[in-house]
């Protein structure tokens, strides 16, 4: 009964962690980024900023968003399936919050990627530059 109670706990914070962060990625990335110019984490280290990536990593594969939507549904059910296959301790509990960051990340880039025909980035590292 215990075990039961700590898995649809798990799947409860999950899917809200979910929703919350995937609702802040469209939102901060739509609304309030696009306005400025950069906002600075790390001065001259880490920025967020505004960018249109119609590629993946470093704009590599430009206007191939087929592949890129079929790969996030892909990799949104591996994380489905492994975050299912963990045990639900709190030992896992890190990742678990990873697999949820990746699989709102994933859905963020595949609504960008349909809706916009590009995904918004906004991690800007100036020392990659």
């Amino acid at each position: 009964m215990n075990n039961t109670k700590t898995k649809t706990k798990s799947y409860l914070f999950a899917a809200i962690g979910f929703l919350l962060t995937l609702a802040l990625d469209q939102y901060l990335a739509s609304t309030i980024l696009r306005r400025l110019e950069s906002f600075s984490l790390i001065s001259g280290v880490f920025e967020l900023r505004y960018l249109e990536n119609r590629g993946a990593a470093f704009g590599i594969m430009q206007n191939r968003q087929i592949v890129f939507v079929v790969g996030g549904i892909i990799i949104l059910a591996v994380i489905l399936y492994l975050y299912q296959k963990m045990p639900f301790t709190p030992h896992y509990r890190p990742l678990r919050i990873c697999a949820v960051l990746l699989a709102s990340g994933a859905v963020g880039n595949m609504i960008d990627r349909v809706k916009l025909d590009y995904v918004v980035d906004f991690f800007y590292f100036r020392l990659i530059d």
